[in-house]
């Protein structure tokens, strides 16, 4: 093991650990219109790495067809800016940047993964252990959070959303919070660990799921794991699933506040006027967009009706991945995303394939396909699974 493989191995496992402070600590830069996380500073790190090694066997990869898709992906997105028909100033387009390089960094992470796991310096053992480590101690956080600071309507003014009575944890939002256990519900009941473990650990993270109150997780979980059931050919387990689904929700405790009323209307509304935008967005832009990871400033140029626009969190995105990809980087974008979808999904183990599933359901409802910490999660997968 040389002393580059050790420092990636080590920067890897970091990275992982870099879920439980999740979007608590953060430095921004450019007056709050961007953000850097400690995973981002991680993911650099193992950049120049996973740059040399990839040129290293560059004959081999890129005989792979998910690693052309993902290369193309980045030209289309550099290109989209490059093209972009928005009047942006420096620091905006420098912030759009940025967020391409955190997506080039986050997913160029799969051939560190793809290196030491083949090298045997990494297990899928060690990398089940360290996510659920980091599961466990976010879950903990949440319940902190949800008996002792349940309110976030006091940060609305840094771009939080107004969550109240929800568990969100070091997330600060429930809905990517309920994506994380979700997918860490996914890896236990998937995992080699025992009953006795699987049992305890999977009843937790569920309940802390439901504790979102976030319906589009509730739908992912229920397509992922309906997928995987039938899959596995476990038919006798649909029907207990289905009614631990409907006795919990209907058992959930209904506090004051909208939030978490499983059958607010206002939410849905919203979400339809953004989707309505985001679409004309695509219209008027259909072959390259308005550039990726503009939309904050395509919002401003068509003086989209949404408070706090300039440090919203929400701002900077739509409440859907493919209709986001459409809007910023055309049809050209949005075939090669949803090519490389068709080729991870062909070529990852059912760990992956489900949680791809969760992943995708979810981005119809919530931009989180390119969520940084959704994204520490699939690329490390499929990292292993390209190896395999």
């Amino acid at each position: 093991m040389t002393i580059l493989d050790k420092l990636s191995k080590y920067l890897l496992i970091l990275f992982i650990l870099s879920l439980v402070p999740a979007a608590v600590f953060r430095i921004p830069v450019f007056n709050l219109s961007g953000f850097i996380y400690p995973s981002d500073l991680i993911a650099g790190l193992l950049f120049l790495p996973n740059v040399i090694y990839f040129i290293k066997l560059r004959n081999y990869f890129l005989k792979i067809k998910l690693v052309k898709y993902l290369l193309l992906l980045y030209a289309v997105f550099i290109l989209s800016l490059l093209f972009s028909p928005l009047n942006l100033s420096a620091v905006e387009r420098t912030t759009a940047i940025m967020y391409v390089l955190r997506f080039i960094a986050y997913s160029s992470v799969l051939f560190t993964v793809y290196k030491l796991y083949a090298k045997k310096i990494i297990s899928l053992k060690l990398l089940e252990k360290t996510f659920l480590i980091s599961t466990g101690i976010v879950v903990i956080f949440g319940w902190l959070e949800y008996f002792l600071y349940p309110d976030l309507r006091n940060l609305y003014y840094l771009g939080w959303d107004p969550h109240y009575k929800r568990i969100f944890s070091s997330f600060l939002d429930p809905n990517f919070l309920g994506l994380f256990l979700t997918l860490s519900l996914l890896m236990v009941l998937l995992s080699k660990i025992s009953r006795y473990k699987k049992w305890i650990l999977g009843a937790i993270f569920f309940l802390t799921l439901m504790f979102t109150y976030s319906r589009g997780i509730y739908l992912a979980l229920v397509i992922s794991l309906l997928f995987y059931l039938i899959k596995s050919h476990k038919f006798r387990y649909i029907l207990i699933f289905i009614l631990l689904i409907i006795i919990s929700t209907v058992l959930l405790p209904r506090p004051s506040g909208a939030g978490v009323r499983l059958e607010r209307l206002f939410s849905i509304t919203e979400r339809l006027e953004n989707w309505k935008f985001g679409w004309k967005v695509f219209d008027d832009h259909p072959i390259l967009g308005v550039g990726f990871n503009t939309m904050r400033y395509a919002k401003i140029s068509y003086f989209y009706p949404q408070d706090n626009l300039l440090v919203s969190h929400s701002g900077a995105g739509l409440d859907n991945s493919f209709l986001l990809v459409a809007a910023t980087s055309g049809i050209i974008g949005l075939t090669v995303f949803i090519l490389l979808l068709f080729q991870i999904y062909s070529h990852v183990s059912i760990l992956t394939k489900v949680s791809l599933i969760a992943i995708v359901i979810h981005s119809f409802f919530v931009n989180s396909f390119f969520y940084p910490w959704v994204m520490v999660w699939l690329w490390i997968l499929i990292g292993v699974t390209m190896k395999n």
